[in-house]
């Protein structure tokens, strides 16, 4: 009986989500796609995803893939099948067969997110999109305030490279490896919208939204580069009234990269 290996591409918003793994008493992406796919293919199914996310946190291209025994159907029906059990807020992008070796989590080498929030000024542009202000929380971050451009391009600096993070994620006990590799990490302002730009490869829990939240607080005048300099050196933590990360709703999964040929069977 021939194992098929096949990768998906998703989108998902994950605003009604506790992010991607499966937990018992909460409704994820994972749990969701499994039963989708499971009622498709009568067969229970593992979904292994490129890795967690967080709650509340969305995506624009995240790769997941399974192995199955009982495709009863032509292959290239499987993508609009499997959106139509789905519900709305998950999309398949793209499926395809890929080698039976090939894993979405071990075989990635990078992943890059977007984060985005959203200015005073971005309201003040538009009677009507300050009218509909309430509806943005949902997906992004609502500042109270702007912040100083020029020191949120200057700090987003310091993160880049191979650091500890140990004082920028959170749940973790004292055995864990918190050294991870930022490959890029930069901000622009598009209209008000304040977008940051990172890759790395791999991202410890509330890992992103603490530093755009101590990027943030830089740019307000909060914090100093040297308090920043000694939590990525392991002196000391960022004071606490100052770890309060970001919300989840302005964070986006935007790519996984890989390396390895992901050649069609």
């Amino acid at each position: 009986m021939k194992i098929i290996n096949i990768r998906l591409d998703l989108s998902y918003d994950g605003s009604k989500y506790y992010g991607w793994q499966k937990q018992k008493k909460f409704p994820t992406i994972q749990e969701t796609l499994e039963k989708s796919l499971g009622s498709i293919l009568n067969e229970k199914i593992g979904v292994i995803g490129i890795g967690r996310t967080d709650a509340g946190a969305h995506a624009l291209c995240y790769t997941a893939n399974f192995k199955t025994t009982r495709l009863s159907f032509p292959f290239v029906k499987l993508k609009d099948i499997l959106n139509t059990r789905l519900p709305q807020d998950t999309r398949v992008l793209k499926a395809e067969q890929v080698s039976p070796e090939f894993h979405s989590r071990f075989d990635a080498c990078a992943r890059e997110y977007v984060y985005i929030a959203l200015t005073p000024s971005f309201f003040k542009k538009d009677t009507l999109v300050n009218k509909m202000k309430p509806f943005f929380y949902r997906y992004f971050h609502v500042l109270e305030e702007e912040p100083d451009m020029e020191r949120l391009k200057t700090i987003v600096k310091i993160f880049r490279g191979e650091h500890s993070f140990k004082h920028f994620s959170i749940g973790y006990g004292r055995d864990m490896n918190f050294i991870r590799r930022i490959h890029y990490f930069r901000v622009k302002n598009l209209g008000g919208k304040i977008v940051f730009f990172i890759k790395g490869n791999g991202f410890l829990n509330g890992m992103i939204r603490s530093i755009v939240s101590t990027s943030l607080n830089f740019a307000y005048g909060k914090l100093n580069e040297e308090i920043i300099s000694k939590a990525l050196h392991n002196e000391e933590p960022i004071p606490s009234k100052y770890r309060v990360l970001v919300p989840a709703s302005g964070l986006y999964f935007k790519r996984g990269f890989f390396n390895i040929p992901e050649a069609l069977l």
